[in-house]
């Protein structure tokens, strides 16, 4: 047995001796519990080694495997040569496997409790990825007849990693995403636990630094897939609402709200049952995410889709699986799931988070009927999908009403306030708020719901930066929390400015010609760097900016492996705005100019006729050298003429000897002659209808505010980051 399929084999043994030994302690038998603390061990380490050896197999070009075959190829450089490792549906399982694997190691070191409990539920999720990694082995090999074609034994090159692919984003994007996904499965296996225990008294406190850790690799890899979206793939925007991007927001809005729950169950004891769901739904979402972008059910839908490479069926199992066992715990544990007394003060932060959650909550919600909209069709007809739109006038009203209750909470903290007590220390938040709203009038922005986002975005920020005001020195860590909000609000402005008034042009230039304005930019085509068929092709443009100069240079190649073409835009960054230019098409336009004719051979060149009748030879230099001549018939309508372009030979070399067209219609010059085989190779200059233009159709647009969205995105991460540090410590301050 080949040594990776040895060591998954080891994985997929010592896997199943710590989930029977884990298992067994649901019915109070703890004997096998230090086994089964080895196993996992022994089976992280066989997981460990069969990813170094599929890599050592990737890095090594060993295209008798398949997956290494169809992913990678010799030309690709080290970073995307290992980025092959997760760009297949195999190889993103087994990096998946990797991370839950590691993540394991930790949580198994972190006693508590249910640990045994929730390290069963935890060897659950494990199976599932190694049953797909057994009924579709990275280490799938070609057939040995077909191999046996090859005199090295194997393909002498792979297939390649997709142009759209070789990025440096897929050498970061996809670990971070899997990482989020990885975390999840830890305060899914603690809710299992805890209702599998029937014992609570430490849910939270564990639960949630693995919940912010989560969010925050989830939400850093969703925000870096867009930005790469927005840098790479030309068309201007950074979230098009794709079912498969939305198979990643939708668990990281569900985590987002079941960390607001678990403050509200740590300070109220309230709001259990509903975050033990939120847990396990985080989860089960994951799991339907793939199911969806792996069954192939989107491949009509969705340009991130996989095919179905033949597992559906397991992929449904798992889910249905999953889904049952955590409904059944939720039926028989609910009524044991014990909480305090319903929050009934609306002027307490408690009230404000648990409205959040709830419009966290549904707006998970419609983003799934959106994104699920291709499987509910399908029941009653043809399939069909959503529009951008929907999404878009769905979310609106709810990131208002979150934005505001953002903005609102911090002012809320104070037990027994009145409406009059919180409006004292909101006045300053409101009226800047309303500042930047009436700005945005003067800016032209007349949309009433646009005009809404834009103030309660800004109370957002201008509220939790009042809040860490109000409270110097006494924040500490906290401000983990505020910082998160602030990058909301200052994000929230961003997509609205830079989405609905982003303005765009299109123009076509034209190589050597003057230059074309767009905006207050003109901009000039000086041709192409190379050939547009190799990868690094890029347009060569130059930009004025009222006076300024600078060369921009975006990228427009034809892929070897699809021949589709590839476009990668220049981004001039501002201030206050983006300058984004993408190529859309590059077309070489005109007859030609040039003919290759054999003798008694006629071709055409605008509108002339022109027919090699013979060679003229001779020695007709005063010099005395050699010159060689084709005499032609040129015609047009009725009339012809004989035409003879020259090439002399001379001491010096070749000397070309142009002969002019009839009526004064260009030129003819003779560029080489083949007398062996009674051809020459004729080119033209100046005739109607002959020039080649080469034109470049360009996209220029100003994005405004964009650079709001990314510092925005960067402070909602580190902010996130920041509450997992602290929770982290007061865990063990607890321990």
């Amino acid at each position: 047995m080949p040594i990776g399929n040895t060591l998954l084999a080891i994985a997929c043994a010592t896997a199943a001796i710590a989930t029977v030994g884990y298992g067994m302690t649901l019915f109070n038998r703890n004997a096998l519990v230090s086994l089964a603390r080895k196993a996992y061990y022994v089976f992280t380490a066989a997981v460990v080694l069969m990813c170094v050896y599929f890599l050592q197999q990737i890095l090594g070009h060993n295209f008798s495997l398949i997956y290494v075959h169809d992913y990678s190829s010799r030309d690709l450089g080290l970073g995307f040569l290992i980025s092959t490792f997760w760009a297949g549906q195999v190889g993103s399982f087994t990096l998946w496997l990797l991370f839950i694997a590691i993540i394991g190691v930790f949580l198994i070191r972190r006693k508590s409790e249910n640990h045994s409990a929730v390290m069963f539920f935890y060897m659950l999720v494990v199976s599932f990825f190694l049953t797909l990694l057994v009924a579709k082995s990275p280490f799938l090999r070609f057939a040995p007849e077909a191999l046996a074609q090859f005199s090295g034994g194997a393909p002498p090159d792979g297939q390649g990693l997709n142009p759209l692919l070789q990025n440096y984003w897929m050498v970061i994007h996809p670990p971070i995403v899997f990482i989020g996904f990885s975390l999840l499965a830890v305060p899914f296996a603690f809710a299992l636990g805890a209702l599998a225990r029937n014992n609570y008294r430490d849910w939270v406190k564990n639960s949630f630094p693995w919940t912010a850790v989560a969010s925050f690799f989830l939400g850093a890899g969703i925000f870096m897939g867009g930005y790469w979206a927005y840098e790479t793939l030309g068309w201007g925007g950074y979230w098009a609402w794709d079912p498969v991007e939305n198979t990643s927001l939708i668990p990281w809005l569900l985590n987002l709200a079941l960390m607001h729950g678990l403050l509200i169950e740590r300070s109220r004891g309230v709001f259990r049952r509903s975050n033990l769901m939120l847990a396990m739904s985080s989860f089960l979402l994951v799991m339907y995410g793939t199911f969806l972008t792996r069954s192939g059910v989107l491949a009509d839908f969705s340009v991130h889709s996989f095919t179905d490479l033949g597992i559906s069926g397991y992929l449904i199992f798992f889910m249905v699986f999953f889904l049952a066992l955590s409904v059944l715990l939720l039926l028989v544990r609910a009524k044991h799931a014990k909480t305090g007394a319903d929050i009934k003060d609306p002027y307490s932060v408690d009230f404000a988070i648990v409205i959040g959650v709830f419009f966290l909550v549904l707006l998970s919600a419609l983003t799934l009927v959106g994104t699920s909209a291709p499987l509910i069709t399908r029941i009653f007809g043809e399939p069909s999908s959503v529009s951008a739109q929907f999404y878009n006038t769905t979310t609106l009203p709810m990131a208002i009403i979150i934005a505001l209750l953002v903005g609102l909470s911090p002012f809320l903290t104070a037990k027994g306030q009145s409406f009059r007590d919180v409006m004292k220390r909101l006045w300053g938040p409101l009226v800047l708020s309303f500042v930047a709203t009436m700005l945005s009038v003067f800016f032209s922005v007349t949309n009433f719901l646009y005009l809404l986002m834009i103030f309660s975005a800004c109370f957002a920020l201008f509220g939790n930066i009042a809040a860490v005001y109000y409270q110097p020195g006494r924040v500490g860590l906290r401000i983990g929390g505020f910082v998160t909000h602030m990058g909301f609000g200052i994000m929230m402005i961003g997509i609205v400015v830079s989405s609905v008034f982003s303005e765009t042009e299109k123009i076509n230039l034209y190589a050597g010609q003057e230059p074309v304005g767009a905006f207050q930019y003109k901009i000039s085509y000086k041709g192409m760097a190379g050939d547009v068929t190799t990868k690094d092709n890029y347009a060569r443009l130059e930009v004025d900016d009222q006076g300024e100069r600078f060369q921009a240079d975006p990228k427009l190649f034809i892929a070897k492996e699809n021949q589709g073409m590839m476009r990668k835009p220049y981004i001039r960054k501002h201030l206050l705005y983006d300058l984004y230019l993408s190529p859309q098409d590059q077309q070489i336009m005109g007859e030609g100019n040039q003919l290759v004719l054999g003798k008694g051979e006629t071709g055409k060149i605008g509108d002339y006729g022109v027919k090699f009748a013979s060679f003229d030879m001779g020695n007709h230099g005063e010099t005395g050298d050699m010159q060689v001549g084709a005499v032609l018939e040129v015609t047009r309508g009725s009339e012809t003429k004989e035409v003879v372009p020259r090439m002399a030979f001379t001491r010096g070399g070749k000397q070309f000897i142009k002969a002019d067209m009839p009526n004064g219609d260009g030129s003819i010059t003779l560029t080489d002659i083949q007398a062996d085989v009674g051809k020459v190779s004729l080119a033209f200059s100046g005739v109607p209808g002959t020039d080649v233009m080469d034109l470049l159709v360009l996209e220029v647009s100003k994005k405004p505010l964009i650079n709001m969205v990314w510092l925005g995105v960067v402070m909602v991460c580190g902010g996130t980051f920041i509450s997992y540090v602290r929770r982290w410590r007061l865990q063990a301050q607890q321990a």
